[in-house]
């Protein structure tokens, strides 16, 4: 069975889309099989990877993520995208899976007893999570060997990775004790604003090596390419962001090795 890596925060906006989906792209650049499972019921890492190279949507098809906490699965059918990565799809705003907020501990479980056996056939598992700390990200920690914690350096959303860690560190003991909190990554950074500075020498001071040293410039072609659905490469104009997000993907596999 390959690593499986879930991103994830409990405030939104920091991120967790476009560095799961890079980190997909950069995995499957490398040669390495990838499963990209969209734990959030707003589907976004759906909606920016299923479309075809001229940004046509595709139709969807195979299990959801919500359909894995009802019965036995025997054989879970995943996209298989054109690029060469495969993905556990969420619908956008999936009523079904925003209802999975309150479960028990067995059916919170049940998504890890149906991927057991599909996880074997890939070198990573990419999961995207929920913008809160409920039985959905903890279905997803719950079977994860890496957690990674994108943040924005401001006080609001660092208190989300501080719950997080907390959440994470739970689960660890009691839950999956391979669970490593692998990383805090800098996302949205703006080296012109003092007050960005100010906060991420806090965090360096903070957080210690738990801090990534590279970091993710606020740029837009970040955001054009996750708008696309394409790798920041293809974007002729992106390379300072592409080296940027790039450092930053190879760091959190070194963690990750």
């Amino acid at each position: 069975m390959g690593k499986i890596i879930v991103v994830g925060n409990q405030k939104g906006g920091v991120g967790k889309t476009a560095i799961s989906v890079n980190l997909a792209f950069y995995l499957n650049r490398l040669g390495y099989k990838v499963l990209v499972v969209d734990g959030d019921a707003q589907g976004n890492s759906t909606e920016t990877l299923t479309k075809t190279p001229e940004g046509i949507p595709l139709e969807l098809y195979g299990h959801t993520y919500a359909d894995l906490f009802g019965s036995v699965i025997d054989d879970v059918k995943v996209m298989k995208l054109p690029r060469g990565i495969d993905l556990l799809h969420t619908p956008s705003n999936d009523a079904l899976l925003s209802e999975k907020m309150q479960l028990t501990l067995d059916e919170a479980t049940m998504p890890q007893r149906n991927l057991r056996k599909l996880f074997a056939a890939y070198d990573y598992v990419v999961m995207d999570s929920p913008p809160s700390l409920g039985s959905v990200l903890f279905s997803l920690l719950v079977m994860a060997d890496h957690v990674f914690i994108p943040v924005r350096v401001s006080s609001f959303a660092s208190t989300g990775a501080a719950g997080l860690l907390q959440t994470a560190i739970g689960i660890q003991r009691e839950h999956n004790p391979r669970l490593k909190i692998s990383g805090i990554v800098i996302n949205f950074f703006k080296p012109t604003s003092i007050e960005n500075q100010r906060s991420y020498e806090f965090l360096r001071q903070e957080l210690g090596d738990m801090l990534l040293s590279n970091i993710i410039i606020d740029r837009t072609p970040i955001d054009t390419a996750i708008e696309y659905g394409v790798p920041i490469k293809e974007l002729n104009y992106a390379h300072v962001a592409a080296r940027e997000v790039d450092a930053v993907l190879a760091e959190m596999m070194e963690r990750v090795s």
